[in-house]
């Protein structure tokens, strides 16, 4: 008996110490892609940006300051030592960089880089003299603001700031709707001749100008002669050709609608008419109705 008590210790010993993996629908949930939302009162940065260098920008006579760490994202405005100019302010010696941008676009070029938004210099208008003058007032400021974009764009493609170029185009093409295509064209083609080496930013441009055209074409009934008389053809030679095969175009385009608009009536005219089949009575001999007689 003694035996076959040890038999049974020793068997449920055995069973004892054997694990019995759980079922996998028993296992418990593993977390995956934890992700700690981010602060909703107010923005963080991973470093500040006030203690890398200032870097001192240069636009014709003015001078902007900004922390290298943000022109960090755009390898055009990585400036090394060697290629920052030396000056004199007073008695203290500083470095700058020259931007070859139009000083129109330089606060919104230097605003962007900043902060990532779009802002122009109030230019104090004109004080109207009467309610006739405030459209006056307003068309200024909309062609100054619409030449502003331009630039802006030129200086946007020149340097690749994605962000700020789209922001151009934007307000380029708003701004094109209170316009006449005459000031339209006139301000394009302020930039459109250093933009000839860059692809992209000559194609989006050139198909600006097309859009701007067509629409003009469809307002005066295809009467461009005018128009492009006062744009006065002859201050561009790359942009002006451009115009006018656009404006040529644009008249071929009228031709041939007008071709198959006629050629539609005369194709209509060539078709002869079937005559209308006349069906006659046969009416019996015997029984003949009275409507037969």
């Amino acid at each position: 008996m003694a035996k076959s008590h040890d038999k049974k210790k020793k068997k449920n010993k055995g069973i004892s110490n054997t694990v019995i993996a759980p079922l996998e629908d028993d296992l418990p949930e593993q977390p995956t892609d934890l992700v700690i939302p981010e602060l909703e009162e107010y923005a963080q940065v991973a470093e500040c940006p006030y203690t890398t260098p200032i870097i001192t920008l240069k636009v014709d006579g003015n001078y902007y300051r900004i922390p290298q760490q943000y022109l960090q994202p755009y390898k055009t405005l990585q400036f090394e030592p060697e290629v920052m100019h030396n000056e004199y302010w007073g008695s203290e010696r500083h470095h700058h960089h020259q931007l070859c941008i139009e000083p129109q676009s330089a606060h919104t070029f230097i605003h962007y880089l900043y902060t990532g938004q779009y802002e122009t210099l109030k230019t104090p208008p004109s004080i109207p003299q009467a309610a006739e003058d405030i459209p006056t007032i307003l068309n200024t400021r909309d062609k100054e603001e619409f030449e502003r974009a331009v630039y802006v764009y030129q200086a946007a493609v020149q340097y690749e700031i994605p962000g700020l170029l789209s922001m151009a185009q934007h307000f380029m093409a708003r701004f094109a709707e209170r316009l006449s295509i005459e000031d339209i064209l006139r301000a394009i083609r302020c930039v459109y001749g250093s933009l000839l080496d860059d692809h992209s930013g000559r194609m989006w441009l050139k198909d600006f100008v097309r859009e701007q055209l067509i629409v003009a074409f469809r307002n005066t009934d295809g009467k461009l002669r005018q128009i492009i008389k006062n744009y006065e053809i002859g201050n561009s030679q790359s942009f002006d050709t451009f115009v006018v095969d656009e404006v040529l175009a644009l008249y071929e385009m009228e031709q041939d609608r007008i071709h198959r608009v006629m050629s539609l009536v005369e194709s209509y005219k060539a078709i002869k008419p079937v005559p209308h089949r006349i069906f006659e009575w046969k009416c019996e001999p015997k029984g003949v109705p009275e409507s037969c007689v």
